[in-house]
């Protein structure tokens, strides 16, 4: 939610070997529609060192609101001039690995040379979307 996204959240994940990742923002580091954030080690194994990990990418998408009564359009807009709010949020936390997501920038790379040629360039998409 745009809630989150402005106040930070916590956020459980499961991976892809059953283990759950709890995932949090700090209030006041807004998530931008389409930020990524990285788990470090968290990813695949890597190729013929199954033993190593690549890292975990999540890509956020965040849900905005259709439409806001003025009341709240009042109060947002008194809250977005400088005052910070947190909000917490309630859940089962007992069995999941607390994990830090780090900034992260990707580039894009060329994969081959069918672009030039007209053709699609393949690209590769996160494991991992999340809706907050």
């Amino acid at each position: 939610s745009l809630a989150d996204a402005l106040c930070g959240f916590e956020h459980i994940v499961t991976h892809l070997d059953g283990r759950k990742l709890l995932i949090k923002s700090q209030p006041g580091r807004v998530i931008k529609p389409g930020d990524f954030r990285e788990i470090r080690n968290e990813g695949m194994p890597r190729y013929k060192s199954p033993n190593q990990k690549g890292n975990l990418y999540i890509h956020f998408e965040v849900e905005f609101p259709d439409s806001l009564p003025e009341k709240s359009v009042k109060v947002v807009r008194s809250a977005l001039a400088g005052k910070k709010r947190r909000r917490s949020q309630k859940h089962d936390s007992t069995n999941a690995e607390e994990v830090q997501m780090h900034p992260v920038k990707f580039k894009r790379q060329r994969l081959d040379r069918s672009e030039e040629e007209g053709g699609e360039q393949a690209q590769c998409r996160p494991p991992y979307s999340a809706l907050i």
